[in-house]
């Protein structure tokens, strides 16, 4: 199934007893405990919209890419392919074709976070 991003935007409005000094800070801690009374109970009550998030759409951040490729290497870490070029092990891209255009003789290897624990985007 095709992931994509979302904006979801929610209003929510509390009203707090505080003493007549107390910075913003402390109104803000004061409204933390209603504010999440209201996350919890009333937040389609409070809904406003729900769209398309076409500034960062899915795959933007590497942390919510799920499948990224990394070209073949021989066991000196060489390219196979590209035999005087070397590639890391943490090395990743996040697109077949970002990884052809960079070495076009290479053999893709498509990996996830189970195979690369902290993959590294050169993309």
């Amino acid at each position: 199934m095709t992931k994509v991003a979302k904006l979801v935007y929610v209003s929510f409005i509390t009203r707090v007893v505080v003493d007549e000094n107390a910075t913003d800070d402390q109104i803000i801690e004061a409204a933390k405990p209603n504010l999440y009374e209201k996350v919890r109970l009333e937040t389609y009550d409070n809904l406003e919209k729900i769209e398309d998030d076409t500034e960062c759409p899915f795959g933007t951040f590497n942390e919510e890419v799920e499948t990224f490729y990394q070209p073949e290497t021989n066991e000196e870490g060489m390219i196979k392919g590209h035999e005087e070029e070397q590639c890391f092990s943490v090395e990743v891209w996040k697109s077949k074709e970002l990884l052809m255009q960079t070495y076009p003789n290479c053999i893709p290897l498509t990996l996830t976070r189970e195979d690369i624990e902290n993959p590294c985007f050169v993309d």
